[in-house]
């Protein structure tokens, strides 16, 4: 159970790290021209720093593909993202009252 309350946190902390980066790297983009939503020509205004940018979140989208974060991953869109740690929790309850009943009660 500890791992996937450590790979949760892995993966909301990687997917809010590259977010943050992505978000950076398109702040050093301006746009020159848009047709129908598409833009024709994106000119970058800091080169070095849109680069450490999506180097970073790059970085942190390869992050959510450690296995621990992949379970937390898998674990919270079963238990449905908002309601994980919920879940875990109840998890966690019923495996100590299992055991609490095979080592006290015998």
């Amino acid at each position: 159970m500890g791992r996937i309350e450590a790979g949760i946190f892995a993966w909301e902390r990687s997917e809010e790290l590259a977010e943050r980066a992505e978000r950076e790297a398109h702040r050093y983009e301006s746009d020159e021209a848009e047709d129908l939503g598409r833009v024709l020509n994106i000119t970058i205004t800091d080169e070095k720093g849109h680069k450490e940018a999506l180097a970073r979140a790059r970085r942190m989208r390869s992050e959510q593909e450690d296995e621990t974060a992949t379970l937390g991953r898998t674990f919270a869109r079963d238990a449905d993202r908002a309601n994980a740690f919920t879940k875990l929790s109840r998890y966690e309850t019923a495996i100590e009252r299992q055991l609490y009943r095979v080592c006290c009660t015998s």
